[in-house]
């Protein structure tokens, strides 16, 4: 007789919130109260591992992460014009630091954006002095990045917001 395996919520979950159509309710309903603004044909599949190497002077530490889904959202799937990436996490458990986590992975899709787009610019030619100390031209722009989380535990979540703003 096969040996029963053990199926994890969170890989459930991954798939589940991979498919666009679910993946754009979930959006909808949370920014913008169920009104059909996202798409799913204007979605597509986005790298979900998030890695970085953080230098300050002689310290430098390398980070690496992995998002349950990210996916980006065009405007126009005719020109293919991207608006915005959106990351979504399940979450079973209670992590009081949840908030950090979440910056932690939106800091690695914004610096992920950064280091692809300042490896154009290693040398000063055509760059003011703003420009090549940044590594970005003023009118380089940042895709936004949100990441909504989904908990999905037993629990009553009890975290993630000060107790004043419950009065």
């Amino acid at each position: 007789m096969a040996k029963a395996r053990k199926i994890r919520p969170d890989t459930v979950l991954k798939n589940y919130w991979n498919d666009n159509e679910q993946f754009a309710d979930i959006f909808n309903a949370v920014l913008f109260e169920g009104k059909q603004v996202i798409k799913p044909e204007e979605l597509e599949n986005e790298d979900t591992e998030e890695s970085a190497i953080l230098m300050h002077r002689d310290y430098a530490e390398s980070i690496k992460a992995s998002r349950d889904n990210m996916k980006v959202s065009k405007k126009s799937t005719a020109y293919g014009i991207k608006l915005v990436m959106l990351g979504l996490e399940s979450q079973e458990q209670i992590h009081y630091a949840m908030p950090l986590r979440i910056m932690g992975y939106d800091y690695g899709t914004y610096k992920k954006q950064y280091d692809s787009n300042a490896k154009q610019y290693q040398k000063s030619n055509g760059l003011n002095e703003e420009e090549y100390l940044s590594r970005m031209k003023r009118t380089d722009k940042f895709m936004p990045v949100i990441t909504i989380v989904v908990y999905y535990g037993e629990k009553p979540w009890d975290g993630g917001w000060s107790d004043k703003l419950q009065d």
